[in-house]
Parts: C-alpha cells; sequence; structure tokens
C-alpha cells in the first residue's frame, strides 16, 4: 500500500493529469502486489461504464444546453422571465427559477399517457 502511495504522490508532484496518476498508479500497485488478476478485470469496468445509459443523458443535456444557447433562445427566455417578475423583491431568484422551468419544459420529452 505504501508504494501505491508514494506513486501516487510523485506523479502528482510532477503534475501528470489526474487520469493518469490514477491509472499508472493503480497499474503499479497490481505489479507490486503480484495480484495480476486484476488486470483482466480492467476492460470489463471500462466497458461496464460505457453500458449506463443513464449517464448518457448528461452530454445530451449538455449539447442541447449548448445549441439553445448559440441559438439565443435562452437569452431571449432569461429576458423574458425578467420582464415578468425581475422587478419583485428578490426577483433574481425568481428569474432563475423561471428560466430553468423554461428551459426544463423545452428540453424534457412529454410523459407517456397512462391507461
Amino acid at each position: 500500500m505504501i508504494i501505491f502511495v508514494v506513486v501516487f504522490a510523485i506523479l502528482l508532484i510532477i503534475g501528470l493529469p489526474i487520469a493518469y496518476v490514477l491509472g499508472v498508479s493503480t497499474v503499479s500497485y497490481i505489479v507490486a502486489t503480484d495480484n495480476l488478476l486484476l488486470l483482466e478485470s480492467i476492460p470489463q469496468r471500462m466497458t461496464g461504464g460505457i453500458q449506463n445509459y443513464g449517464l448518457l443523458a448528461i452530454p445530451l443535456f449538455v449539447l442541447a444546453g449548448e445549441l439553445m444557447n448559440k441559438g439565443g433562445i435562452t437569452t431571449r427566455l432569461l429576458q423574458f422571465a425578467r420582464d415578468l417578475v425581475g422587478h419583485f423583491r428578490g426577483g433574481l431568484a425568481y428569474v432563475n427559477v423561471m428560466t430553468n422551468m423554461f428551459l426544463a419544459s423545452i428540453i424534457a420529452p412529454p410523459m407517456p399517457r397512462q391507461r
């Protein structure tokens, strides 16, 4: 375990990116403990993370936000919400909530009907 901590600290001090630090220190720990069977599980874990469809929504929401921002709809929705509730006391919070409500109604698909 000490080898893992030493390699981890040295690589961080050198300035290597965190992803590489974690990878190199993990492989050094596996080799140092002579437990090479753990190397077989690395590809399984890497592909297992890709198969989580719930995580696919994150980049797609970011893409939708960027498209709306480039199209100018976010600026217009913000101005609309500011015109409606911006003059009230605490109007910035109201504008924030109202703009997010508008954006969520644009992005979210309609709920299926229940029979």
